[in-house]
This record gives structure tokens, C-alpha cells and sequence, in this order.
């Protein structure tokens, strides 16, 4: 039998329950999540443009580190080993590595620059200085007898001068270092080579490499990220990071830098990994020093007035009441002269040699050390 249309009941469209709108919007939620995350990917993978974008954050310093690797071994790799506390050292046992286009590069059994062998038991009648620092206090793009710190040993006859910069340091991989190692030598002065970007590298808990990390706590340096994660760690697990938080990361740390929060944070974790590196060294018996080392662009600005940069340290050693020196002035005079002090990013000899004289002579004005060991001048 037929129906007629009156039999016929229109058919109304399903109205979505609200479990499957929640679960629509969800989809939808992931999907773009999922667009927004490989464009993400995509972003990191584009040098040109990614390195417009990086800062002084984690993410940039890992993501680079990541991109680095992939494209090939890193120079360092040759003479930088993993370390558990602090992030890496200088590998041990070196003898005679070329590396920096050229140059020498040996250390000692202990991963001091170097191939003069420091027991930690002291000599009578012989001074001892440890020396603490970067890559410009452990002499990238020299060779071993390069260094300030070995032409300070030369000015100085009767005294052990101990580099133990290490390239890419922060002053809280600084601090774990004399912690750990640096007090078994009982030097009686430590000498600090400051560069001013050393600042920003304690705040990161990624920079060469995965490196540890001060926090304040209650007025109290706290110690993070520890032990340092392994680079096998790092690469094996960075798939699983989400290149999305890491824009994020990154985006944070260049407002902050406009905004002048960088900095701020910045000298205040600063000023208290200071005062331990000179606690520590007063709690040996030793006396604290700091050095400031100027980057080659700082040698470009000729003005006899401190710069900020400056300022911080000079304003520092003064409320501490630890010697300071400020080497920039010293290097114009050079320059004049006719000394030139150059380099593609590190200082080239000349500018060890300059910089170690005017250490010789501060160490000596300030009463730190005895021309000669054998008795005061």
C-alpha cells in the first residue's frame, strides 16, 4: 500500500549531543596543535631564519647544540669530555692536539691546560695561583704557551699558575669547579677572569651542553639539573621535545631581554655565585681576585668611563672588598703603541702577553703575591 504524503514524517537533523561537540572540539584542539607543531619543526630546522630567533634561553642553545650535531662532529669534540657535576671539562691527557687552525693543545693528568704536572700537595717556598675562567681564561685559538696564564707563570719565577678555564663556562660551573677540584691545590690567591656575557650562561641549564643550574632560594643558592644529563640522553630524547613550548621558550627569553628582565636576573644569580667563588677561596686560606677581560668588540670603545658592564664588577669588588682590575684601558695603551691585540672571536697572543703583565704587576701592587717566592720584595 502506497503512503501519502501525510504519512511521511520530515527528517529533522541530528542535533549533536554535548559529549560529541566536547569531543569535535578536542579533535579539532589536536589537529591544529599537531599543524602548529610541525610548522614548529619545520621553523628549527631553517637556519637562517631560526638563528634570528635565538637567545640566551635553553631552547636555543639545545636546539643548536641538536642541529650541530647532526650536521657533523663539533671541533670541540676532540678534547671536551662529558662531566657529571659539571655539564664538561677538559679531557685529560692531551698531548700536543692540534686544534684553532694551527695551534697546540695538551693537558695534564688532571684536565689542566698544560703539560706541567700540579700535585695537590704544595711545595715549600714555591707561591700558587689557580686561575678560573672561559674560553678567554683557557686560551681558544692559542696554544698552550699562549695563555695568559702560562705567560704569568714566566713573569713570575718560583710561582705555579694552574689554568683552569674551561671554553664555554658560566661562573656556576665556575664555582662547582673550585668547589670540587680547585681547593685541593691550596692556592694562596684565585684569580676570576670575568667576561661579561658569563652573566647570562648561569641562568641556562643548556648551553655548550647540558650544564647545571644555580637557583635562589630563600636567599640560598640551590643546585638543579644534576647529575647533567648525558648527550646520548639529550639526542635520544629530543624527538619527544615539543618544538612548540620551545618557540614559547624562546619568545619569553627575547621580551625578557627587551624589557631588561634578562639582565636584571642575570647579575642578581651572579652577584650570589660571587660571593661563594670568594667565600670558598677565603674559607682555604686563599685571597679571591677578579680580572676583567674584555671582549675584542670592547676594544673598539675607547671612552675612559666604565661601561655598565664594568660597573657591575667595579661596584661589586667594592662592596666585597676584593681586588679588582679592569684590563680595557691597559689594551687602548697597547694599542697606541702599536701593539695590536686581534682574532677572529678570542684574543690572539699579544693580547694574552698584555693581559698577563698587567696581572703580574696588580697580583704584586695589591700585595697578593711575592715577586719572588723566596721571601718578600
Amino acid at each position: 500500500m502506497n503512503n501519502s504524503p501525510e504519512d511521511i514524517s520530515p527528517q529533522l537533523p541530528r542535533i549533536p549531543t554535548p559529549l560529541f561537540r566536547a569531543a569535535q572540539g578536542v579533535a579539532y584542539t589536536l589537529c591544529l596543535l599537531v599543524c602548529i607543531e610541525i610548522a614548529a619543526r619545520a621553523f628549527v630546522h631553517l637556519g637562517p631564519i631560526f638563528g634570528r630567533f635565538v637567545g640566551w634561553d635553553d631552547s636555543s642553545s639545545r636546539i643548536g647544540w641538536v642541529n650541530r650535531h647532526h650536521r657533523g662532529k663539533d671541533p670541540a669534540d676532540s678534547f671536551i669530555v662529558y662531566d657529571p657535576m659539571r655539564g664538561w671539562t677538559l679531557a685529560s691527557n692531551l698531548r700536543g692536539l692540534t686544534v684553532f687552525g694551527g695551534k697546540t693543545l695538551s693537558s695534564n693528568s688532571k684536565g689542566i691546560r698544560g703539560n706541567t704536572e700540579y700535585p695537590y700537595q704544595r711545595q715549600p717556598g714555591r707561591q700558587r695561583i689557580l686561575v678560573l675562567g672561559d674560553s678567554f681564561t683557557f686560551g681558544d685559538e692559542v696554544s698552550d704557551d699562549e695563555t695568559y696564564a702560562h705567560y704569568l707563570e714566566e713573569l713570575l719565577p718560583g710561582t705555579e699558575v694552574l689554568n683552569m678555564g674551561i671554553s664555554g663556562y658560566g661562573h656556576d660551573q665556575m664555582l662547582l669547579y673550585l668547589k670540587g677540584e680547585g681547593v685541593k691545590y691550596k692556592p694562596d690567591v684565585v684569580v676570576v677572569g670575568f667576561v661579561w656575557f658569563d652573566c647570562y650562561r648561569s641562568l641556562l641549564k643548556f648551553l655548550s651542553f647540558s650544564k647545571p643550574r644555580f637557583e635562589l632560594r630563600g636567599g640560598k643558592l640551590v643546585l638543579t639539573n644534576t647529575p647533567v644529563p648525558t648527550p646520548e640522553s639529550v639526542l635520544s630524547s629530543e624527538w619527544y621535545q615539543p618544538k612548540t613550548l620551545d618557540l614559547g621558550v624562546m619568545l619569553r627569553g627575547q621580551f625578557e631581554r627587551v624589557l631588561g628582565l634578562m639582565i636584571k636576573h642575570a647579575r642578581t644569580i651572579t652577584t650570589a655565585i660571587l660571593d661563594e667563588i670568594v667565600a670558598t677561596t677565603r674559607q682555604v686560606g686563599a685571597r679571591p681576585a677578579f680580572v676583567y677581560l674584555p671582549m675584542l668588540d670592547e676594544l673598539e670603545n675607547s671612552n675612559t668611563i666604565m661601561t655598565p658592564n664594568e660597573q657591575y664588577l667595579f661596584s661589586y669588588c667594592e662592596e666585597s672588598r676584593v681586588p679588582c682590575l679592569f684590563l680595557r684601558q691597559r689594551f687602548l695603551e697597547e694599542r697606541k703603541r702599536g701593539v695590536a691585540c686581534t682574532g677572529r672571536r678570542h684574543w690572539d697572543p699579544n693580547c694574552h702577553a698584555t693581559a698577563a703583565q698587567s696581572i703580574r704587576d696588580f697580583l704584586v701592587e695589591k700585595g697578593l703575591i711575592w715577586e719572588r717566592a723566596s721571601g718578600r720584595p
